[in-house]
């Protein structure tokens, strides 16, 4: 399984009220139950950028802090 995490702050583009993941915070607990899990293998993360987005600000943005919550897991539970 994945996680589908929607990192940005609210703007244009992501709502507070977005339908399109779960917040930092809230992707972390979902991960760690994952992880947690003998019944679920845990493939990664996933983020909707949109395909009318053509900000490479905010795609870097986005692939910053999926990186980062990424690390955080990966360093806090010794896995990738």
């Amino acid at each position: 399984m994945a996680i589908r995490v929607n990192p940005l702050p609210a703007d244009d583009f992501f709502s507070e009220r977005s339908k399109l993941g779960s917040t930092p915070h809230e992707a972390y607990a979902l991960l760690e139950r994952a992880a947690a899990s003998p019944h679920l293998d845990l493939a990664g993360l996933h983020a909707h950028q949109l395909c009318r987005c053509t900000y490479v600000e905010q795609f870097a943005a986005l692939a910053e802090r999926m990186g980062d919550l990424a690390a955080a897991f990966a360093t806090a539970h010794g896995t990738r």
